[in-house]
Order: structure tokens, then sequence, then C-alpha cells
């Protein structure tokens, strides 16, 4: 049997959203290198952790959302199974990904005097495509234009959101034939090279493979391929689960050059990852108490981290800057200053979002959730 939190899967999401923030540091925060961080860079593409995160959200959300749909009998009872859905990812996500664009336009007028935010122009227009939810759209458009925005994170949202509105549109449509349509597809996006910033906008070659697996786990064979052999193996279980992340990174480094299939690489280790995380056996989680503890935060708060990063960056850099112009002697300590400030307000930032935003609504989502279904059932009695 499943369980509906698993900490393998919150460990994947700890390390997706780690890798993406690792990766956007760059330029982002860290405006000068070191020798590490130039090697690192070089050969480690953290922005694959969207790519996992992708393959994590098909999987979790097919897992639970198909069975329900496939088990009404009306087509009531499928509307108010398909709108409680939509309730409760608006509930979770919507809130909180509003409020972090209106704070980070207050920044861009109020907080930017050394242009750090971009230009208001470049942030008005990216807002109003992350409001729509065609951020990927816009994103892909103005791609290597060389314009700042503090909000181009949201280009995933808005691919997610489109998922969560197509994933019930695509149950009701093909029904039983649901999952040769969705390998049909899977495999159409795995042979076609992605070459154009639209083709990267739109990579949904982890969330189909994500939903396959959802619907693969419901299938008694699911269980005779539990990879067993990495229980209670500490030493292969790290060696395993290092090498698969070793190998994502490095697909997404820009001094590698291996296929331009590459991406469709990036997708298949992202969904072996979360086939190993999907049993729930701690196959991928640590041991180690401390670090264990340090994942489940950082997967629990994995939304929040990934919404707060550019911001604290940008108001860091402000921030320090105008420190500096007032206190010159203190330039030698201007590195360690700038990321110490970001870290701790990112993580400040993005415990406040889960206590006071996300775990309210996403209650409050589930409230409203339940009473459309139990109308909907008042309807058929």
């Amino acid at each position: 049997m499943i369980k509906n939190r698993i900490d393998d899967v919150e460990a994947l999401r700890a390390f997706a959203v780690l890798a993406v923030i690792i990766h956007h540091a760059s330029d982002n925060l860290l405006t000068w290198t070191t020798t590490f961080t130039s090697y690192y860079y070089s050969y480690i593409g953290g922005w694959v952790g969207v790519d996992l995160f992708f393959a994590i959200s098909g999987f979790v959300i097919a897992r639970s959302l198909i069975p329900k749909l496939n088990s009404v009998d009306s087509n009531i009872e499928f509307f108010a199974e398909c709108l409680s859905f939509w309730v409760k990812r608006a509930y979770r996500i919507l809130p909180s990904a509003w409020i972090w664009l209106l704070i980070t336009l207050i920044l861009v007028v109020t907080f930017n005097n050394h242009g750090i935010f971009g230009t208001f122009r470049d942030n008005w227009q990216s807002t109003l495509a992350s409001l729509l939810n065609v951020m990927n759209f816009h994103f892909a458009e103005i791609f290597g234009s060389g314009g700042k925005i503090s909000n181009f994170v949201y280009w995933s949202l808005s691919l997610e959101e489109q998922f969560y509105l197509l994933l019930p549109i695509a149950v009701l449509l093909a029904r039983k034939w649901l999952i040769y349509f969705v390998v049909i597809a899977f495999i159409y996006k795995l042979c076609t090279p992605t070459n154009t910033p639209l083709d990267m906008a739109f990579r949904t070659h982890s969330i189909l493979g994500g939903v396959i697996l959802a619907i693969w786990s419901h299938h008694p064979s699911y269980q005779l391929m539990e990879p067993r052999f990495l229980k209670n193996r500490g030493g292969l279980k790290l060696l395993t689960i290092g090498l698969l992340l070793l190998l994502l990174g490095s697909l997404g480094a820009d001094a590698i050059k291996i296929t331009e299939w590459r991406i469709s690489l990036i997708a298949i280790i992202s969904i072996i990852l979360v086939y190993i995380g999907s049993y729930g056996q701690n196959y991928i989680i640590p041991t180690n108490r401390l670090l264990k503890a340090i994942l489940l935060w950082a997967g629990s708060r994995s939304y929040a981290l990934y919404l707060t990063h550019i911001p604290c960056f940008f108001f860091s850099r402000e921030l320090c800057l105008r420190i500096m112009e007032s206190n010159p002697e203190l330039q030698s300590f201007h590195n360690s200053m700038v990321v110490t400030i970001a870290l701790s307000l990112l993580v400040i930032t993005s415990e406040l979002n889960y206590r006071l935003l996300e775990i309210p609504l996403r209650n409050k989502g589930a409230v409203v959730a339940k009473g459309i279904k139990n109308r909907a059932t008042t309807e058929l009695v």
C-alpha cells in the first residue's frame, strides 16, 4: 500500500530545490567566481532540478487524482472531483505565488537603486504573464534578450498549472485509453530534440513519465519491480542515488555536450529516481538524523524556497551595495555578507510562507473541496 506522504519523495523535492537554488546563485547572487565555483558551474547544471520536480508532480498528482476520477459513476461526480481538485490546487499554489509576485514588484519600485531587480516594465510584463499562467510562453519569447526579471522561475509554475488543468480533461476524454495516449506522447517527446526556447518552456517529458509511473503504481506488477536490493544497504544506496544525481547534474552542465536529446536523458533519470522513491521504503532518504531532518525540512518547504530564493538573492545584493557605499571599510566582507544575508532571508521567508500561508490555505482548500463533493452527493440522492 502506498503512503500519502513519502519521505523519499520529500528528499527528492529537497534535492531538486537545492540544486535549482545553487544553480540560480550563479550571477543572481554570486557576482564573483572562485576556482571551486568555476568548476562546479561548468560541470554541474542544477537547472535539471526543475525536471525532477516535474517528474515528482506528474507522479504525485496522477497517483491520487486518476483513480478518483475513474471511480465515479456519474458526470456530476466526475465534475465535482475535478472542481475539488482544482480548488485544492488553487488554494495550495496561487496565494503564495501571487503574494511573492506582489512583494517582488514592490521591491522593483522601492528597493532597486542599483537595478538589481531589473526594470519595472520587464517585471510588470512577466508579472502579468505569471498571473495569467502563461509565463512559460513569455519566458520563451524573451529568452536570451538580456533583460533581467525577478520572477522568471514562474515559467515552470505556469507549465505545472497547465498540467493540473489538462489532466482531468484528458482522463475524461481518454478514459481507459489514457495510458496509451500518455505513453505515445511520452515516446514522442523523448524522440524529439529540445533545441529552441519554446521547446525548453514545454519540456513535459518528466511530467508524462511521472503520470505513467503513477498509473503503473496501481498495477500488481509494480510491487514485483521494487528495488529491494537497496534495502538495508547504506553503501549501495549512497552509491546508486549519488551516481544518479551526479548524472542528472552533469547532463545539465554547460561544459558537457553529449547529445541533442539530453532533456530526454534528464527525464529518464528523473523518473528512475522517482520510481525508486515511490515505494516509500527509505531507498533515498539518508539514515543520518541531521541530514534526514534537513532534507525533510527543505522538501516540505520546497515550494516556498522556490518562490522566494530570487527575491532574497536580489534583495541581499541591493542591501549590501548600499551598506558598502556608506561603509567602504567593510568592502572585504562584501561577499560573505551577501551570502549570509541571502541564506538567512531564504530560511526565514520560506518558513514564514510555509507556516502562515501554505498550511492554513491548504487546510482551507481541503474544506472547500470537501464541501463541493458533499453538495454533489446531495444532488444525486
